[in-house]
């Protein structure tokens, strides 16, 4: 066919058009189920899949899900294993599509049937409160990282008890935990944005149900601190949230940090980090109601810091940022004022500069103190070594701050940094000591300290083994003063003495440790001023005694001095010291020392009217060495005296009366007697010369008292009654004469003289008592609730008229005991029951003579 032919033809005949396949993206409209256990297979019902399997791009919570088959309106997937729940998401060519809803997995490791429900909470919007109403249940919330990664979690409002938190990143790894009772806050940076992450809460209590309030936070920007400007409030009103406070810093230029008028309802930690991201500070924290401070003396870099405020326990409120550097205040000067440091800015320190040359001493003396918080104190040397480190000066108190000897010649740096950001003011005063010497025989030194926190150093020449004591008089500080000694060359004190307001008081050495100039550093407490006598002394040597020679005369006339002597002693000895005549303006302590250095008394109380020491038994044989030490630096004079225990004397209840004498102070009287148990007996005291009274003590054959320290005043009577010895056997009785008193007396032992027996309105009887001390004894039988009365009908040979009456009855207790008058009736009691009723009659005085009784109706 001729062409144009053909092509007229082709012009004619129609063509069917082609029409190319039209695709769109994939629309999801159901997915089922929506809440299943992880590697489970869901159906999602839509349009728009890719008819190839491989095409359809799944995740959930941005982990794939592998697709198993797939039609124009369902495509099956399996759900992966390691994922939480979250969003679906559906990609083909053709575009992608996310699922408004979620799918809910369980927590890791456990059921959806054992889910109360799953709560969606919004990062920065309303607090969700997410209910378990079962016993045994769970719940959970979950929420969506921001585009900033970080989030901060409040749990609070929790009426579940103790509960369990975890939670958990989108592949079901767990990224922090909790377990709290009444709130807890969690924070995190660095999340996947877009991402959901899951939050377990699981109550402890089996049985337990309730509610949590879950509140998601971005950090709060509190704003940019400047050094010199107003300070950043930092005001935290979501549970949990923290709050972040920026700043700008140059590298190696100081800056600090106050943290103040807090307001925060819990506990909150500190975080400080570098432009870099690096923490800089750890353990820092604010306490409830409480302020504290960061600082950075040599910053690393420069550029923007952040200080992060974290309240626990899903805390709330307020706190105030103060950025400043350090307060520069004018050098010290030894010789001038004090300065007056005042800071103002909450966190900020004081800092401070004095020169000074290698070896030298110097105080800073903290005055005036306006901070209700203390001060911490560091001093650093020219080359950078820190010689103080973080010397406190407690709130409103004042103190000081002692270099005894500065390492190097130059410029010194002191910094003041108050403690919780705090704001005051204090006076800081540098000074040099006060410089005196002491000598042994010279007058005391006086030092007067007029400069707050200044010291007083004075020496002298020690000799080592040498016994030396210093005496503190005249103290007029009006607080403690504490005084050290230092060897020579030492900067480490040997020995300390602390010395009360106002008080005098005394250092002992009684071997001196070195040979050598020895520095006495007297120290104020509280930065006070005042003065302050010391006086060095040797002690007063009373010689050798001996228990048959005389008493040494002891004159302590150097204010703290001691009083010495020694004796001579053979192991086993039994030796007592009597101190007399005294005329110590206070008590003082007695040491006794052995041949071997040992003590065999130590600090034993002399004064008032303990006046004798009685020495165990001595340990060894030579020479013994007694130091006498007057408290409070007192000076006067008292007279020592050796004595070794006394014979003892033998007393009969039939035998004459026995004198027993004592002549020397501090020595003792010892009598004993052959007693047969339960039977009565009495110790009549009289023809007393001692210039004391006297302690009687009554010893039972195994050490036990019978009687233990019956006073007898000087010159004066008196007696014991044994009713009945507990024991058969040999009784001691010793006479202690008070303040070591000396004289006679006289003890005689008697049983009891028998009167008879009474009869109701019978003839009176007679008992003669003959015997200083003894007792008479009459009998009458009685009857239950007879009425009878006694009557001393006469009495001759007593110096008194009054006598002790007892009535003992049938059952050997007493059913009367009191003093009756002669020719006066006593009235007895009722009388409880029948039988024999004893009446003893006990003169006073220790009087003999005949006493006359009756028993009358």
């Amino acid at each position: 066919m001729p062409f144009l032919l053909s092509f007229l033809i082709a012009l004619l005949v129609p063509v069917s058009p082609v029409i190319a396949a039209a695709f769109s993206g994939p629309v999801i409209t159901a997915v089922s189920p929506a809440a299943v256990q992880p590697g489970a297979e869901i159906t999602i019902t839509g349009s728009g899949f890719a008819p190839e399997l491989g095409d359809n791009d799944v995740t959930i919570n941005g982990n794939r899900a592998v697709p198993t088959s797939v039609s124009a309106t369902e495509l099956q997937v399996t759900v992966p294993v390691a994922t939480t729940t979250g969003r679906l998401r559906v990609a083909t060519p053709e575009g992608e599509t996310t699922w408004d809803g979620d799918i809910v997995l369980p927590s890791p490791n456990l059921s959806l049937e054992e889910s109360d429900g799953t709560a969606r909470v919004a990062v920065g919007g309303t607090p969700q409160d997410v209910a378990i109403t079962t016993p045994g249940n769970y719940a959970v919330a979950v929420f969506d990282a921001p585009v900033s990664g970080s989030v901060d979690l409040g749990l609070s409002g929790i009426t579940t008890g103790y509960t369990h938190f975890r939670v958990y990143s989108p592949t079901a790894a767990q990224i922090d935990s909790d377990y709290a009772p009444v709130g807890s806050s969690l924070h995190f940076d660095g999340l996947t944005a877009g991402l959901t992450y899951q939050v377990l809460i699981d109550p402890a209590g089996a049985s337990a149900t309730g509610q949590v309030t879950v509140t998601a936070s971005e950090p709060l920007n509190a704003g940019t601190a400047q050094t010199g400007d107003q300070s950043i409030v930092a005001a935290i009103t979501r549970a949990g949230q923290r709050a972040v406070v920026s700043f700008d810093a140059e590298a190696g230029r100081p800056f600090e940090l106050g943290l103040s008028d807090n307001t925060l309802t819990s506990y909150a930690s500190l975080e400080l980090f570098d432009p870099y991201g690096s923490e800089r500070t750890g353990g820092n924290g604010l306490q409830v109601g409480d302020g504290n401070d960061i600082s950075m003396p040599d910053p690393p870099y420069t550029g923007t810091y952040r200080v992060v405020i974290s309240p626990r326990l899903a805390g709330t409120g307020s706190v105030t940022v103060t950025l400043s550097t350090p307060l520069e205040v004018p050098e010290l000067d030894r010789a001038g004022a004090g300065e007056v440091i005042t800071i103002a800015r909450p966190g900020q320190s004081a800092v401070t500069t004095f020169t000074g040359a290698s070896g030298d001493t110097v105080s800073l003396g903290m005055s005036a103190n306006g901070f209700a918080q203390p001060l911490s104190v560091d001093i650093v040397a020219p080359d950078g070594t820190v010689i103080v480190n973080g010397v406190v000066v407690r709130a409103w108190s004042d103190d000081g701050v002692d270099v005894l000897k500065l390492p190097q010649t130059g410029t010194y740096q002191v910094t003041i940094d108050p403690a919780r950001a705090a704001v005051g003011t204090v006076t800081a005063t540098l000074s040099a000591p006060v410089r005196g010497t002491l000598t042994s025989t010279g007058n005391g030194t006086p030092i007067t300290l007029s400069r707050p926190g200044q010291n007083g150093v004075l020496t002298f020449d020690g000799t080592a083994s040498s016994h030396a004591s210093i005496g503190l008089s005249g103290n007029t500080f009006a607080a403690p003063v504490l005084v050290s000694l230092l060897a020579p060359g030492a900067t480490t004190p040997f020995h300390y003495f602390s010395l009360g307001v106002g008080q005098s008081g005394d250092i002992d050495l009684t071997a001196v440790p070195y040979n050598g100039p020895i520095r006495v550093v007297v120290n104020p407490q509280q930065a006070a001023t005042g003065s302050l006598t010391v006086t060095l002394a040797s002690p007063v040597d009373g010689g050798r005694l001996t228990t048959t020679g005389p008493g040494a005369t002891l004159a302590v006339d150097r204010p703290g001095q001691d009083a010495v002597f020694t004796f001579v002693a053979t192991a086993g000895d039994l030796i007592t010291i009597g101190f007399s005549d005294s005329s110590l303006a206070s008590s003082a302590q007695v040491d006794v020392i052995a041949p071997s250095g040992l003590n065999v008394v130590t600090d034993f109380y002399l004064g008032g009217e303990i006046s004798k020491l009685s020495l165990p038994k001595l340990p060894a044989t030579g020479i013994y060495r007694v130091v006498i030490d007057p408290f409070q630096a007192n000076t006067g004079s008292l007279v020592a005296t050796l004595s070794t225990a006394p014979l003892s004397v033998a007393l009969t209840t039939t035998g004459p009366g026995t004198a027993v004498t004592v002549e020397r102070p501090g020595q003792s009287a010892e009598a004993t007697f052959t007693g047969t148990a339960n039977t009565p007996v009495s110790l009549g005291v009289y023809a007393n010369s001692m210039n004391h009274g006297v302690q009687i003590s009554v010893f039972a054959p195994n050490g036990t008292h019978v009687q233990s320290r019956y006073f007898v005043p000087s010159r004066a009577s008196g007696e014991i009654d044994i009713d009945r010895l507990p024991l058969s056997g040999t009784y001691r009785v010793v006479v202690e004469p008070e303040q070591s008193g000396t004289g006679a007396l006289t003890l005689t032992l008697s049983e009891r003289v028998t009167g008879g027996t009474l009869t109701l309105d019978g003839p009176v009887l007679n008992a003669a008592i003959t015997r200083p001390g003894q007792d008479a004894e009459f009998s009458f039988a009685g009857t239950a609730a007879q009425k009878v009365r006694l009557k001393v009908a006469g009495a001759s040979g007593f110096p008194e008229r009054q006598f002790a009456v007892r009535v003992r009855k049938p059952d050997g207790t007493f059913l009367v005991s009191q003093n009756v008058t002669y020719d006066t009736p006593l009235n007895l009691p009722v009388l409880p029951s029948t039988g024999t009723y004893t009446v003893l009659i006990d003169p006073p005085q220790a009087g003999t003579g005949t006493v006359t009784l009756g028993l009358i109706t």
